[in-house]
């Protein structure tokens, strides 16, 4: 009885390896079939998962086959990219780093192509003076030295200007303005002192006049017109800074031109010297 039973378990074992070993031979021979057909209709993909099914499943002949066409596939199915980077002007950049999803991909460029996986990535491109910069692509199964164009400002941003800061155009005029007035009154208080002396020592009904009073007088002639000139200009410059300080912007653009004021005075006139450079 127990011989019996022995050998029944033996015949059910050898049923089931014959079945499964019928099984895997079908398998192979349908995986090696379809690895042809599916590379001849393009669908690499496909082709690739049953030469890999035909070289696990496979005896060495068909296995050897096998192999061979999933190194084959595996080849034409990589992609390769060439990441090239260019500054503001078009130049091109090679001192860079370049991460791929997020990981350190690339410390440096040299033109060659760089195999990578099919599918959506992202790109980030780091150089020294340049803010961070990320490009998203899709990558094809099969693409080979496709171009990646990165473009980056290796210029460093302007510094804005703090918040409530005017342009010190009208400081300066209305600083020429005031220093004009001051001047103005100093020399009005010397043709008024002159006036004086020239009252005491000068006699208009006689037309005499001492010495004191001759050069009294001839001072009031020039700074008199001075003295008006002065105080009209300083007047005018130190109403045009405010009326400028008033309608400046707070947050002004960096200046690109320059002016000066400045009162000129000689023997026999007063003015005032505008100039400046752009």
């Amino acid at each position: 009885m127990r011989l019996l039973f022995s050998v029944s378990v033996f015949a059910a074992s050898l049923l089931i390896a014959g079945a499964a070993l019928a099984d895997q031979k079908q398998e192979c021979r349908d995986a090696y079939y379809k690895t042809q057909v599916l590379r001849d209709e393009g669908k690499l993909d496909e082709a690739l998962e049953q030469a890999g099914i035909c070289v696990r499943t496979c005896g060495d002949e068909l296995s050897s086959n096998c192999a061979q066409w999933k190194t084959e596939l595996e080849g034409r199915l990589a992609s390769s990219i060439i990441v090239e980077v260019v500054d503001e002007s078009g130049a091109s950049l090679n001192d860079v780093t370049v991460s791929l999803d997020g990981v350190l991909w690339l410390d440096h460029l040299d033109g060659s192509p760089q195999n990578l996986s099919k599918g959506p990535h992202t790109l980030e491109v780091t150089a020294k003076g340049a803010a961070p910069e990320k490009k998203s692509i899709v990558i094809q199964a099969g693409e080979k030295g496709r171009k990646i164009t990165i473009s980056i400002t290796t210029k460093a941003p302007e510094a804005e200007p703090p918040n409530g800061a005017h342009v010190i155009g009208p400081w300066v005029v209305g600083g020429v303005g005031v220093g004009a007035l001051i001047a103005g009154a100093v020399t009005g208080g010397i043709v008024i002192h002159d006036h004086s002396v020239m009252e005491d020592n000068c006699d208009e009904k006689e037309g005499t006049c001492s010495q004191d009073g001759l050069d009294a007088s001839e001072r009031g002639q020039v700074l008199g017109p001075v003295t008006t000139s002065l105080l009209v200009a300083g007047g005018v410059l130190v109403a045009g800074g405010i009326v400028w300080f008033l309608v400046a912007p707070d947050e002004a653009e960096p200046a690109t031109t320059s002016w000066y004021v400045v009162p000129a005075i000689s023997s026999h006139e007063a003015s005032v010297v505008l100039g400046g450079s752009w």
